[in-house]
């Protein structure tokens, strides 16, 4: 391993895995070095030979807003390189962190640093890197697994998932490839995922929205859960998809 010296957030490559973690004493991240690190990390991450990101907390007790920032800045430009993202040694402060700021549901977290590359590692040799790659080959519409439905064909294609939560990683990556030659069979330049009675979203999810519009395809989201839309509102993808705006509270 290699590693680059840094005042805040220090880097270390294990293979085609970037490891990222606070320095010691970096729990207070103030000063403009902070932003120089944080810009660092995000250069290094654009390496191509970056396979997979791995954020240790070892030296983090606790954290707020900016470090929750910088992760969120980091997982989005991993996912426009393909690359996957996973959290270890977090403490019990810091899941709850995560967890009240609805992150827990985006990235996995693992006890120790070894799990996790070696997670990543098993994750990119199977579908997890959704934006790197689609699927050549995609299975015919009527494999579709029953939590994924096709609702609707023209003018809008509008995919379900039949009230329930979303199907895993690698089920995703298979679906991306089909959601696209369902686009193609149908000349359908705009789509809708029908999220009612969905809670919660597994990262790769952002993924398949975030292929869908790069292929030039306006992508809204309809009837998200408060869950949900925190989730995409946290990531900015609020910017990039359509919302159905918040449903409106029941009169006292």
């Amino acid at each position: 391993m290699s590693t680059s010296p840094a005042k805040f957030i220090a880097t270390e490559r294990a293979g085609e895995t970037l490891i990222a973690y606070l320095c010691d004493g970096g729990g207070s991240l103030v000063g403009p070095e902070f932003a120089v690190d944080r810009n660092a990390l995000i250069d290094k991450i654009r390496d191509p030979d970056v396979r997979a990101v791995v954020f240790d907390f070892a030296n983090a007790e606790y954290f707020g807003s900016l470090l929750l920032d910088t992760l969120c800045m980091a997982w989005k430009r991993a996912r426009e390189c393909g690359a996957g993202m996973a959290l270890c040694n977090v403490s019990p402060f810091g899941q709850e962190i995560l967890r009240k700021a609805k992150l827990n549901m985006l990235w996995p977290v693992f006890p120790s640093r070894s799990q996790a590359i070696e997670a990543l590692r098993a994750a990119g040799a199977t579908s997890t890197g959704i934006l790197r790659r689609e699927t050549k080959t995609a299975p015919p519409m009527t494999e579709l697994a029953s939590r994924l439905q096709v609702l609707q064909t023209e003018p809008v294609l509008v995919i379900g998932f039949g009230g329930q939560d979303l199907p895993p990683e690698h089920a995703l990556g298979r679906y991306l490839g089909e959601i696209g030659t369902l686009l193609d069979r149908t000349g359908c330049r705009e789509m809708a995922f029908e999220m009612e009675g969905v809670v919660m979203v597994p990262s790769g999810f952002l993924g398949v929205l975030a292929s869908i519009v790069k292929r030039g395809v306006v992508v809204s989201v309809r009837h998200p859960s408060a869950d949900v839309r925190d989730v995409l509102e946290l990531t900015h993808f609020d910017q990039i998809v359509k919302l159905d705006p918040p449903s409106p509270s029941p009169p006292e």
